[in-house]
């Protein structure tokens, strides 16, 4: 043994990132490799996606440090597991992923992308005329990390967004941040919701039949979240009677949709199955390394998990653990 820290790589693209590893003297000076499935497996860290993380826990490996692949932590959060270590999110990678994304969806719907390919496809020529995305009053539900970078986007086009968020401190970029207790009144006033809330306790149901009634006649509806956040079955209903005009979908309560879901056949939903901000190993590794350096040395690291949240607070977080 080296005396260097042990780290076990627990991802579906485990040969990414340990390809990456061995060619950084930065972990090389640091840690070593395990091999998690070998008899002496321990290991001090894990970098990997939640659900293996959790499995591993499970199994009995014991770690002072997590670093998640994903931005999502829910596995980690279930009730059976230990919370005796300290868990790490991301920053700066799913937000930039994310914007590019509604931007991607909001653009076609009001340049008719949708209207005139149906139209072709019908032989009807259907000259209607599109709409500017700088008139869109946006309202962001979340205001962290992926959704300020959402809103530096849409900015530059000319939109107005309002964020939501748990405070209601107000954050750059935004024309306002309105606290959750005002979720309706900031709903009426936006005719264009996009969700980037985790799943958490909190979040789970917040936009119920009731929040999705508060939203203008024809708004569109875009979740880059978490399905938890929403009542599948208000939604659908919203989408059938045409009362919410469009719903863009990256994750639903349910994954992969069960066959024969609503969601499947309405002409006016777009579902993109959760890959709208990708973990990739090559964007991962720096942040990880930089927070093995800080581990390593006894400082904060960075976006430390607020387990009792379900989430990552802005700014760095307390130091590693102490060994046991």
């Amino acid at each position: 043994m080296t005396g260097r820290l042990r780290l076990h790589v627990l991802d579906d693209d485990g040969a990414g990132y340990a390809a990456l590893l061995a060619a950084a003297p930065a972990f090389a000076r640091q840690a070593v490799l395990q091999d998690a499935a070998s008899a002496d497996g321990g290991a001090d860290i894990a970098l990997g996606q939640p659900d293996r993380v959790a499995a591993a826990l499970r199994a009995g490996q014991r770690y002072r440090w997590v670093q998640s692949t994903w931005a999502g932590i829910t596995p980690l959060l279930a009730p059976d597991l230990p919370r005796d270590y300290a868990l790490t999110g991301l920053a700066g990678i799913f937000g930039p992923w994310m914007a590019e994304y509604v931007l991607a969806y909001l653009l076609p719907l009001d340049q008719l992308i949708y209207r005139r390919r149906a139209a072709r496809g019908r032989g009807e020529w259907a000259p209607r005329l599109p709409r500017r995305l700088g008139r869109r009053r946006v309202a962001l539900l979340g205001t962290g990390d992926i959704g300020a970078a959402i809103a530096r986007a849409l900015v530059p086009f000319g939109c107005t967004v309002t964020g939501i968020s748990r405070s209601g401190d107000a954050v750059p970029g935004f024309a306002q941040v309105l606290p959750v207790q005002r979720l309706h009144e900031a709903l009426a006033a936006c005719a264009t919701l996009v969700c980037t809330l985790p799943d958490t306790p909190a979040t789970r149901g917040l936009l119920d039949a009731a929040a999705l009634a508060a939203l203008p006649e024809g708004a569109v509806f875009v979740n880059v979240g978490r399905g938890s956040v929403v009542d599948e079955p208000a939604l659908v209903a919203a989408l059938q009677s045409g009362r919410l005009a469009h719903a863009v979908r990256d994750v639903t309560r349910q994954e992969p949709l069960p066959a024969g879901h609503p969601l499947w056949s309405l002409p006016n939903v777009e579902l993109s199955f959760h890959t709208a901000g990708p973990s990739r190993p090559d964007e991962i590794v720096p942040l990880f390394l930089d927070n093995l350096e800080r581990f390593a040395s006894g400082a904060p690291l960075r976006r430390q998990v607020a387990f009792g949240r379900g989430y990552c607070p802005a700014g760095p977080g307390p130091g590693p653990l102490p060994a046991t």
